[in-house]
């Protein structure tokens, strides 16, 4: 899906760039506030070790994502990774979803901008994704 000028996508550059910057902050920040002190505590080695690798998971997915989304937004590629597009905003909203959820669910919300915060990174891209897969006139 080529802009009318066949330029690149600047929404799927957006995305890209935001999903780039989300999963640096996951890695380095993350790594720091959430890997190591899960490492270090008191759960049992094997719940410990799934939800590290979880963590790596998570890394991953959105290191992959943002690399797809910036490689979508050029006209070259836009029409054969349309659908990749769309499946990674899709993921990328249920992502934040998840946070939306696990906060309403175990009653912190008073934790939506704070330790759960993570969905307002989450949801843009992901909506971004799926507004720029949608219409090339519009990206």
């Amino acid at each position: 899906m080529k802009n009318a000028d066949g330029s690149v996508s600047r929404v799927l550059v957006a995305a890209g760039l935001l999903a780039t910057a989300t999963a640096l902050l996951h890695i380095v920040g993350g790594g720091f506030t959430i890997a190591r002190p899960l490492l270090k505590s008191s759960l049992d080695q094997e719940s410990r070790l799934v939800m590290y690798a979880v963590w790596h998971m998570a890394s991953v997915a959105l290191s992959s994502s943002a690399i797809a989304l910036l490689i979508a937004a050029h006209p070259r590629y836009r029409r054969r990774a349309h659908d990749a597009v769309v499946l990674v905003g899709l993921l990328w909203i249920g992502f934040g979803l998840c946070f939306l959820g696990v906060a309403l669910a175990e009653g912190a919300t008073d934790q939506l901008f704070g330790e759960l915060a993570q969905w307002t990174l989450l949801l843009p891209v992901g909506l971004l994704a799926v507004w720029g897969s949608s219409s090339p006139s519009r990206i």
